[in-house]
């Protein structure tokens, strides 16, 4: 793959070098019904140009989709840990872990006993905050769905 690439990049840069070195003649380009007189590495340039700015447009596109992404399944971990409910797992499965630091992950097994009023010790909820708390309280998970809030409403303004 490594040298693919390399072999790729030395024949653009080549097929580069021959555009811009070419011949210098003039054409007539219509642009809207304009005439304006360009040469062939004026041509290719703007070409190259326009591949740049839509490579650039792309990678912030995925990279916006990629952080909506990430941000709406943090918000929905913490709005589950503060409903109390597990995410979208399935009995007995892990739930899906979040990439911020402040969203509590959570593990889930089905219970032995329905009426027990008590979490097993698998249902326990770990923080990840500097805090040695095993468990987080309704209030705290409120206050961590209002950050989360907070930092998507930050994040869109920007």
């Amino acid at each position: 793959m490594v040298a693919l690439a390399l072999v790729l990049v030395v024949l653009v840069l080549v097929f580069a070098a021959a555009v811009l070195l070419g011949s210098g003649a003039s054409y007539d380009l219509s642009v809207l019904g304009a005439t304006v007189p360009v040469t062939s590495s004026g041509v290719f340039l703007a070409g190259a140009a326009a591949m740049l700015v839509l490579a650039l447009a792309l990678l912030l596109l995925v990279v916006g989709l990629r952080r909506g992404r990430a941000r709406r399944r943090r918000v929905k971990a913490l709005r589950s840990a503060a409903v109390g409910t597990p995410g979208a797992s399935a009995p007995g499965a892990p739930a899906a872990q979040t990439t911020g630091s402040a969203a509590p992950r959570t593990t889930s097994a089905p219970s032995s006993s329905a009426s027990s009023d008590r979490p097993a010790a698998s249902d326990e909820v770990t923080s990840t905050r500097d805090d040695d708390s095993p468990t987080t309280t309704p209030a705290e998970r409120s206050r961590l769905l209002d950050e989360a809030d907070e930092a998507t409403r930050d994040q869109s303004l920007r």
